[in-house]
């Protein structure tokens, strides 16, 4: 189980958007920079997967709701 793994899609917004304003940065370096970029992509797939998931709950819902009436 990785660190992020029980992270809200808020917080990982929060982190994504500090590994991105690193770039911007004083300390941005080009030997950090793949890591830092690989790190981000990760944030961005769990932030990808996570709304996914919600979308599909909100699906479900939608239909039991929908067949209840």
């Amino acid at each position: 189980m990785s660190k992020t793994d029980n992270k809200t899609i808020t917080q990982l917004r929060t982190e994504l958007g500090e590994l991105l304003a690193w770039f911007e940065s004083d300390e941005f370096t080009p030997e950090q920079a793949v890591d830092k970029f690989t790190e981000a992509e990760a944030l961005a797939a769990q932030i990808e997967t996570q709304l996914a998931e919600h979308k599909h709950q909100i699906t479900v819902l939608k239909k039991k709701f929908d067949e209840a009436e």
